[in-house]
């Protein structure tokens, strides 16, 4: 469907040359960290031997984004996305390797603080770079093209991963070393730069100018926020610790990466049709429908950890994933400021790194103390609970008085 969808874009102003290259480059390093999925937090939690200690690992990367995401913001507004793209690959090849050799807890910390900080980095620059790129009659087709050749490769990856795990334990983290420099090599060669709004402004000042201007935006951003940093702490608990569950439960490695793939692949197969589904329906019922699925999956999981059981629900899970990431980002694409793109950006994964902090660090310390039935019986509740919430917040329209947006439509899976 990516592929086909992508030489469609034709028609729109300029898509092949702007969205081949990074959307090419992001193939590569997602299927290279896909690679590593059914191992990476197992192999986390055998270097700790702690679900809690795990989680404080695995949450390290939203902490870091917490303290990083506006200040890299509005960095971003000051210099070239593209540089800072290359800059956060380039670290990348070292950073992969190093796991390789953090056999004990404060060497595996310092490796993820390393590797948070470049990748909260690179995510802003990223999602920076595509907003200011986007045509307004093609942008979900085109933001979705790149949604899409990221989901293929994070989809079949796992597969392969699980496999060559089998032959060699490290061996997915030397590839993916590889194929970070595969996606190095085509953004320096072929990524078009872009040109940043001139201002005068000191770090320090356009960042209290930006933050001014996103958070007068209005009430339905903030309950946005609040939506961003549920959801991200509930998939975070969900997709990080399923292959420790499933491996403490027996279950080999090539059996969690088929789990982990046909996760990814609602992504893949629907991620077009669901943002369209949204358009139709509005936010309000679109909200309230992957709230409810995302319960009942979660539910389920307190129930059942049968292989195929779980393969079931995990494809349901992921469908829910599509709907609520999608709906975060047509949301907030409501209300992208033209010139604060980075700042915006940075804002909005603030939030979502609150999400990525939270729910690994409560995640492994409720498994560790309550088990795992008892801690999926508290995720359902949790999203049982803010469904009306939301479901009445994204009823009510946004304000955006004053401010330029350039999309109303945007339908994006920001990673």
């Amino acid at each position: 469907m990516a592929f086909h969808d992508f030489f469609r874009l034709n028609r729109c102003k300029n898509a092949i040359k702007l969205f081949l290259p990074i959307s090419v480059a992001y193939f590569f390093f997602s299927f290279g960290w896909g690679l590593t999925t059914p191992i990476f937090s197992i192999f986390i939690n055998k270097v700790t031997g702690d679900l809690f200690l795990t989680g404080i690992i695995v949450g390290v990367w939203g902490l870091v984004g917490i303290l990083s995401d506006v200040p890299f913001g509005v960095i971003v507004d000051k210099i070239s996305p593209k540089k800072l793209i290359q800059i956060s690959l380039a670290s990348y090849l070292i950073i992969t390797i190093a796991y390789t050799f953090a056999t004990d807890f404060w060497t595996l910390l310092a490796v993820r603080i390393a590797h948070a900080l470049m990748g909260a980095l690179m995510w802003v620059a990223v999602w920076a770079y595509i907003y200011s790129k986007v045509e307004k009659r093609c942008a979900a087709q085109e933001i979705g093209i790149f949604s899409e050749f990221y989901d293929v490769a994070a989809t079949v990856a796992p597969l392969l991963g699980g496999l060559i795990v089998t032959l060699s334990f490290f061996a997915p983290f030397y590839i993916l070393s590889i194929f970070c420099f595969a996606a190095f090599i085509v953004i320096t060669i072929f990524l078009p730069d872009i040109k940043n709004h001139k201002t005068h402004d000191g770090y320090i000042g356009l960042m209290k100018k930006e933050l001014f201007d996103i958070f007068k935006i209005g009430d339905v951003f903030y309950f946005l926020i609040l939506f961003i940093v549920v959801i991200y702490s509930i998939y975070n608990v969900v997709y990080v610790f399923i292959p420790i569950i499933l491996h403490q439960a027996g279950m080999g490695f090539e059996i969690i990466g088929i789990v982990i793939a046909v996760s990814a692949l609602p992504a893949v197969l629907l991620e077009v049709p669901v943002g369209a589904f949204i358009d139709r329906i509005g936010r309000a019922k679109a909200a309230l429908i992957g709230l409810l699925i995302a319960a009942a999956c979660t539910f389920m999981l307190s129930i059942t950890f049968n292989s195929y059981a779980v393969i079931g629900i995990m494809f349901i899970f992921g469908i829910s994933s599509v709907i609520l990431i999608l709906l975060v980002n047509s949301i907030a694409s409501k209300f992208i400021l033209k010139k604060e793109r980075g700042g915006f950006s940075g804002v909005v994964t603030f939030f979502k790194d609150i999400g990525n902090f939270v729910g690994p660090l409560f995640g492994g310390l409720s498994l560790k103390l309550a088990g795992v039935s008892n801690t999926m019986i508290g995720l359902t509740l949790i999203l049982l609970i803010t469904t009306p919430i939301f479901y009445f917040a994204f009823k009510r329209k946004p304000k955006s008085n004053n401010l330029k947006v350039i999309n109303p439509t945007i339908i994006s899976r920001v990673k």
